[in-house]
């Protein structure tokens, strides 16, 4: 059985598991929980966008810029010069800067590492990578 959902057009998701067999609802599961670190990553990343009001420069206001592979872009509004003719900031940046998170590749994954640490309490209870 397969699920068409729409964001623009939401249904009752537990009206479509109570006619499903408990065979399709394990493969739900499954794909849900195939997506979940993309879908924590992506709450991060929203929340922080939400919060972007000012530049972490300079602390002018900020104008959205685009995007790019999914993460916010903005601008700052300041575009006033110094004695020398050089603009004070102007900056481009996304919302993941000034977090420990900015720069990295595949930030969703430092998110579940960063969780699994605060609940077991230390680095060498999470999972490690097998090393030949």
């Amino acid at each position: 059985m397969l699920i068409s959902m729409k964001s623009k057009q939401p249904k009752n998701v537990e009206a479509v598991i109570d006619k499903m067999t408990a065979n399709e609802i394990a493969a739900v599961l499954a794909a849900v929980k195939k997506w979940e670190r993309q879908v924590k990553g992506d709450l991060v990343i929203k929340e922080r966008a939400y919060k972007m009001t000012h530049c972490p420069y300079c602390s002018s206001p900020v104008m959205r810029w685009g995007s790019k592979n999914g993460v916010p872009h903005f601008k700052c509004k300041n575009e006033e010069t110094d004695t020398a003719g050089k603009k004070v900031c102007g900056k481009t940046f996304n919302a993941l800067t000034g977090t420990p998170l900015a720069r990295l590749h595949h930030f969703d994954k430092h998110i579940e590492s960063a969780k699994c640490t605060c609940i077991t309490g230390c680095l060498s209870a999470r999972p490690q990578p097998f090393l030949v």
